[in-house]
């Protein structure tokens, strides 16, 4: 199997024959008329359309952190629109887009954020559909949550640092202190007014915890402190996701 989602979703990529490839999550769950909603954006000239997300398994604090924190940008009750960045493992793109990266596209799908700001950076745009809308399984168990989110931290801070002299690196890592308050901001502003209401009090001190994690990760990614070991660690818990889920949850999934 594929050593990563980066991996597979590049080697899809390649295969495929239609001019828009989306990717998916065997965690993700997409309502009726997603297909049908991506498809029409992409007929206007986006080089990314993102769906919004809908919290699959609400039962838990965690499940609530892990959801603000990953997906709270693209939360369902989006408006929509052209957007900075789109939702991770859940977007979709033109094809030819994707393929004029084909050298380095593995490492540009570790961290889609990233690729998004370069795509920007090309003059490409790039587009949220609330009409397609993909029903996405979060962790619901505390360490696994920290640690996926420390790991996936030091992937992206890695990717986005790759071409940073030393002393950019040691700017950006002496800096990172303040990651978790300009995250939180980031967070409180993305997250919409529905989501909000719903976000239970008793999380926040979860997601709190995985902001200072996600703090941890990137200081770590910038410094270059093993990367690699972090992108083979993360496989087991993207493939296998349910096996971080509380059982009366995930009896609950499709």
């Amino acid at each position: 199997g594929a050593a990563s989602v980066a991996a597979a979703n590049a080697a899809g990529a390649r295969a495929a024959a239609a001019p828009v490839v989306a990717f998916g999550e065997d965690h993700a769950f997409p309502v009726p008329g997603w297909a049908e909603a991506l498809i029409a954006r992409h007929e206007e000239d986006w080089a990314c359309v993102g769906a919004v997300v809908r919290n699959a398994n609400p039962g838990t604090l965690v499940s609530w952190a892990d959801y603000a924190l990953g997906y709270g940008a693209y939360a369902e009750g989006h408006p929509g629109g052209e957007v900075a960045t789109a939702p991770g493992h859940n977007s979709s793109y033109k094809r030819d887009v994707l393929l004029r990266h084909d050298a380095a596209l593995e490492g540009a799908l570790d961290a889609e954020w990233v690729f998004h700001l370069k795509l920007r950076e090309e003059g490409e745009r790039i587009c949220l559909e609330p009409r397609a809308i993909v029903r996405h399984v979060n962790f619901g168990m505390l360490r696994p949550f920290l640690g996926v989110t420390f790991r996936h931290a030091l992937v992206g801070a890695s990717v986005r640092a790759a071409r940073w002299s030393v002393a950019k690196r040691v700017a950006y890592a002496a800096g990172s202190p303040l990651i978790p308050a300009v995250r939180l901001a980031r967070v409180l502003r993305g997250l919409p007014e529905e989501q909000r209401r719903r976000f239970p009090r008793a999380a926040w001190p979860v997601l709190l915890a995985g902001l200072a994690v996600d703090g941890l990760g990137q200081a770590a990614g910038f410094l270059g402190l093993a990367p690699g070991d972090a992108r083979s660690a993360l496989a087991p818990f993207e493939f296998e996701r349910l096996r971080f889920v509380p059982a009366a949850e995930a009896a609950t999934l499709p």
